[in-house]
């Protein structure tokens, strides 16, 4: 048995090619009306939050939230170090004071009424850790 080959003919060559072209075509276009669409949308990472807003995010992970029972409870019972910081509420904003010293080693000009009624009563108590890493990482969320 013999097997020959015989060449693509020209009529079949120039069909295959124009299906080819079609399709490249089509799928242009239709990523062409799929970017159109994605930048119509509104994304809601970039959306304006309004200045009055009561909402609060942080990028922080849930642990670092605190928790006003958990946390004002864990004020109280930290083991005494030499250096602790406490965050609480100073002059209508938060602010960072090391060893309970009455004048802040740092402050944010986030007033108290755009935080929650949580926040507020949690930063009233205070929330003592012990670096000052810690204490700016925390106040990271009141910003």
């Amino acid at each position: 048995m013999k097997i020959e080959l015989k060449p693509i003919q020209p009529d079949a060559f120039r069909r295959y090619t124009q299906w080819a072209a079609l399709i490249t075509a089509l799928a242009l276009l239709f990523t062409a009306a799929a970017l159109a669409v994605r930048e119509s949308v509104p994304d809601a990472v970039h959306t304006d939050v309004d200045i009055n807003s009561p909402v609060h995010y942080s990028s922080n992970e849930m642990a670092s939230q605190g928790n006003s029972t958990a946390d004002a409870a864990n004020s109280r019972n930290i083991k005494k170090s030499e250096d602790f910081y406490t965050i609480r509420a100073f002059e209508d904003s938060v602010a960072i004071f090391k060893n309970g010293e009455p004048n802040p080693v740092y402050s944010i000009d986030t007033p108290l009424s755009r935080l929650t009624d949580a926040d507020r009563t949690l930063l009233t108590a205070g929330i003592r850790v012990e670096s000052l890493a810690e204490a700016y990482k925390r106040i990271e969320d009141y910003e």
